[in-house]
């Protein structure tokens, strides 16, 4: 299984279904800032495909990944999330480096 597909479908990369613990700690042991989100919405009807994640706190962020290049962009925000899940297509999308 890809690693994108893991962290898509709640996996980890040896299948096992469950919290997703792929990409949550960096190799200094520091926790990824996209720790505490969890995976609200999934378009996967087209290309480019749309992934919604949303935390706690009404924070969110949308992975937009094109599979012909293999490229994942990002788009965030702290509130908001049903409005830019229906205009996910028209958000503006960046590096994750960028957007974080």
């Amino acid at each position: 299984m890809a690693t994108h597909e893991a962290i898509v479908h709640g996996q980890d990369p040896s299948g096992t279904p469950g919290t997703v613990n792929v990409h949550t700690v960096d190799p200094s042991g520091n926790s990824w800032v996209t720790s505490q989100y969890h995976i609200s919405d999934i378009d996967t009807s087209g290309n480019p495909m749309y992934f919604g994640y949303v935390d706690p706190t009404v924070n969110w962020y949308i992975m937009q990944l094109n599979t012909t290049t293999g490229t994942s962009r990002y788009c965030k925000g702290s509130s908001g999330y049903t409005s830019a899940w229906g205009a996910r297509a028209s958000q503006f999308y960046d590096y994750f480096f960028n957007v974080w």
